[in-house]
C-alpha cells in the first residue's frame, strides 16, 4: 500500500517547490515471536531460513523473541515494549543482560535518532546481540499499526498514540500464544490513555520489580527524568542568581549553608551530591537533585547549598550503587 504526502517549501533562493513523500505500508512484516503461527510470520521465518539470514522485522535485522519469555504474577509471560523516554532516561538499566525479550518499535528508534544518537547507537548495539532477543518491529511501515497525525495533535502525542496502537495490535496478534506485550513508560498522560485503550502498561519501577534477583536495578533508577517530551518551559522562571562570596561565607559561619565538591551520579546527570561538614562537626552526604537546585553546577565544582528542612530529606536512588 502506497501513501503519498505532498507539501510546498521555499528554497534558499526564494523559489517555491512542491515535494512529494512516499510512504509504503506493508502487510508482510513479522511480529518477532519465534513460534508465531500466523501465515505472515511463518512466511517471513521460512524466507529468512532459505536465505540463511536472521529474521527481519521490516528494516532492522534482529533475533526472534523467545517462546518462553519472563513470567510474572501480574502479566504472565510477557515482552517489554519501552517508549522513547524509557530508553533515554534508563538506558543504563535496559542494557543489563538480564533484560531480554524486548520489542523496539520503529517509532521509538526514529525518535531516539532525533533526541540522542548515543542512546540510539546503544540500542542498536543491543539489537545486534542476538542473545538478548531484542526485536525491532517496524510499526511505522505496518498497514495495521501505522497512524496518521490528527489535525490537533502534536508530533509527540502522535508518536505516543502510535506506540499504544502497536502494543495493542501485538497483544491481539499474540493472544493465541498467551504472551502479553507490556508498554513501559513513566509518562502519566500516556499511562492514562493506555488504560483507556485497554493497553497493558506499567511504570519503569513496576517493570523492574519483576526482576527479584536483581534488586539493584531499582536503585539505579534516577529520580529525575533526563527528558520529558510532553514538558514545556512555560513555568520555568530561570536559574536563581548566585550568592556573593561575602554572603556565602556569612551563611557558612551561621550554619545556614554547607559547602563541598559536587559529584554527579553516574546514572543521572541531574542528580549530584557533596560531602559537607555540618556545624556539629560531622561530615554528611548532601543530595542535590534537579536542574533548578543544581543551578548550572557541573562535576567537580565547589558549591555551597542550603539544607532543606528534615521533613523534605530523602534517600538518593543511587545510594546502594
Amino acid at each position: 500500500m502506497l501513501r503519498n504526502k505532498s507539501f510546498v517549501k521555499r528554497t534558499r533562493k526564494g523559489n517555491i517547490v512542491r515535494t512529494v513523500k512516499e510512504h509504503y505500508l506493508r502487510d508482510d512484516i513479522a511480529c518477532g515471536y519465534e513460534s508465531c503461527k500466523h501465515s505472515v510470520c511463518v512466511s517471513a521465518r521460512n524466507e529468512a531460513e532459505e536465505q540463511g539470514k536472521t529474521l527481519v522485522g521490516g528494516i532492522h535485522p534482529a533475533a526472534p523473541l523467545s517462546a518462553s519469555p519472563r513470567n510474572s504474577v501480574q502479566w504472565g509471560p510477557h515482552y517489554l515494549v519501552p517508549d522513547t523516554n524509557a530508553f533515554v532516561n534508563q538506558i543504563d538499566i535496559l542494557e543489563r543482560p538480564i533484560i531480554n525479550d524486548v520489542v523496539v518499535l520503529s517509532t521509538v528508534l526514529d525518535e531516539l535518532r532525533g533526541l540522542s544518537m548515543v542512546v540510539y547507537n546503544r540500542v542498536r548495539a543491543i539489537v545486534r546481540d542476538h542473545e538478548r532477543r531484542w526485536f525491532v518491529f517496524s510499526n511505522e511501515h505496518h498497514r495495521e499499526t501505522f497512524v496518521d497525525r490528527a489535525a490537533d495533535e502534536s508530533p509527540n502525542d502522535r508518536n505516543d498514540r502510535a506506540i499504544r496502537v502497536a502494543v495493542q495490535w501485538l497483544g491481539k496478534h499474540l493472544e493465541g500464544a498467551s504472551i502479553r506485550p507490556v508498554m513501559v513508560t513513566n509518562d502519566e498522560d500516556n499511562l492514562r490513555k493506555a488504560a483507556a485503550d485497554g493497553v497493558t502498561a506499567c511504570r519503569m519501577e513496576e517493570c523492574l520489580g519483576v526482576y527479584k534477583e536483581c534488586p539493584e536495578l531499582l536503585d539505579m533508577m534516577g529520580s529525575v527524568n533526563i527528558t520529558d517530551r510532553n514538558a514545556t518551559d512555560s513555568n520555568w522562571e530561570g536559574y536563581a542568581e548566585y550568592l556573593s562570596p561575602v554572603q556565602i561565607q556569612a551563611g557558612i559561619k551561621a550554619g545556614i549553608l554547607v559547602q563541598g565538591t559536587l559529584q554527579i551520579a553516574p546514572y543521572n546527570y541531574l542528580e549530584g551530591s557533596i560531602f559537607a561538614a555540618f556545624p556539629d562537626g560531622k561530615e554528611r552526604r548532601v543530595l542535590v537533585i534537579g536542574r533548578k537546585d543544581m543551578n548550572r553546577a557541573i562535576q567537580g565544582d565547589k558549591i555551597a547549598v542550603q539544607i532543606l528542612p528534615r521533613s523534605q530529606w530523602r534517600k538518593a536512588p543511587s545510594a546502594a550503587l
